[in-house]
This record gives C-alpha cells, sequence and structure tokens, in this order.
C-alpha cells in the first residue's frame, strides 16, 4: 500500500507541472474586454478598465489574460502605478508694478 501511495504522490507531482502549462483559451474565461490599438509597436501601456475589476474572480486579478486575435495566449506583465501624490511647485520671482485706478474710480472710494 506504500509503494501505491508514493506511486500516486509522485505521477500527482509529475502533473502539476502540466497543469501549469496548460493552456488558457479565451472561451475558458466569463468575460472579455477588447483591446483595440492605434499602431502596431512592440509593447502596449494601458490601463485596465473597471469591468476587468468588476468581473475578476480575484482582487489581484490573477485571473487575468491576454490574448491576440487568433485566440493564443501573449505575454503581459501587470505593473501597479506609484503615483507621486506630492504637489509639485515652482517658485517665481514676480515683478511687481502699481496699479493706478482711473480718475473716476478714485473719486468713487475717496467718498
Amino acid at each position: 500500500m506504500t509503494m501505491t501511495l508514493h506511486k500516486l504522490l509522485l505521477s500527482a507531482a509529475l502533473s502539476l507541472p502540466l497543469l501549469a502549462n496548460a493552456q488558457n483559451k479565451p472561451e475558458d474565461f466569463t468575460s472579455s474586454i477588447a483591446i483595440t490599438t492605434a499602431s502596431v509597436a512592440p509593447y502596449y501601456r494601458l490601463t485596465i478598465p473597471l469591468a476587468a475589476y468588476l468581473n475578476a474572480a480575484h482582487p489581484d486579478l490573477r485571473d487575468l489574460r491576454v490574448f491576440n486575435a487568433a485566440g493564443q495566449a501573449v505575454p503581459f506583465a501587470r505593473l501597479t502605478s506609484t503615483g507621486n501624490n506630492e504637489e509639485s511647485t515652482r517658485h517665481e520671482a514676480l515683478h511687481w508694478f502699481p496699479l493706478y485706478a482711473s480718475p473716476s474710480r478714485q473719486a468713487a472710494t475717496n467718498r
């Protein structure tokens, strides 16, 4: 019985890489969003739409896949934005100059 258990565990361990490398197909997923590009480029950067988050099975989007038009999975990287919350301020020297009111306006303010 121990030998059978070892064979079972070994076969299960050997099948894990096969399961991990199983090819996903677009039909395997419950929802999809089309990605269209304006030009041909070696890579693209896009913002993941809210619908992808709403339809994801996992909050970290580990079930996200990208397929080309032929239905083949293509490699992708999901990068999180670091975001810079600091405000950028620029100091400029201003030239001061006097502002003179019109004579009618000066008379109105002196009353």
